[in-house]
């Protein structure tokens, strides 16, 4: 039987990753909210980085989480991710249609795998809150990509942006409650003394 309780080193290990990964969602805030009038190619590189990144941060925390049993989505998102980033950022000409949907499709896996983690699995002694507002965000954002792929590169940008500001909030939510369990409580302090 799967352990369901980390130990502090995982706990720190989880908060680090998830700071990682809000503070590279904010970063790719920026860069789309800088490239207003940006060109697809462009787009779709900073979308397949972004794939990158966030796949190498799914397979560590992946690994960090195996001992607990059903691991594999997570590393199975993150190797999807890796090569369709890597995809994304060597494949030249593509279409704003394709790119909206199959970031329709990765946003919508990504959505599923986050709420399956936090309401099914419950790997760590944390409130899940924060990351099921990552997997509905990233479910609706998904959905919402996937229905649209006629969309402007305007609209798209915009949707991105809207994207990565909620996502990445919540990741930094999500680091600070981490933090804080690892605080020791005014009572265990107060044993102690």
């Amino acid at each position: 039987m799967a352990q369901t309780t980390c130990t502090p080193t995982e706990v720190t290990r989880m908060r680090w990753l998830t700071l990682t990964r809000g503070i590279v969602m904010l970063i790719m805030a920026g860069a789309v909210l800088g490239m207003p009038s940006t060109s697809a190619a462009a787009l779709r590189v900073a979308v397949g980085l972004l794939a990158l990144v966030g796949g190498g941060l799914n397979i560590a925390l992946a690994l960090s989480l195996c001992r607990y049993g059903r691991w594999r989505p997570l590393v199975a998102l993150g190797l999807l991710e890796v090569g369709g980033g890597a995809w994304l950022v060597l494949t030249p000409g593509m279409p704003l249609a394709l790119l909206m949907t199959l970031v329709g499709l990765w946003l919508g896996l990504s959505g599923f795998i986050a709420l399956w983690y936090a309401l099914l699995i419950g790997y760590a002694q944390a409130n899940r809150t924060y990351e099921v507002v990552l997997g509905v965000v990233s479910l609706c954002f998904g959905i919402a990509a996937a229905l649209w792929p006629d969309v402007t590169l305007s609209a798209f940008l915009h949707l991105l942006l809207a994207y990565l500001v909620v996502a990445g909030a919540a990741q930094l939510l999500e680091f600070i409650h981490l933090w804080r369990l690892q605080q020791p409580s005014p009572a265990s302090e107060a044993a102690s003394s």
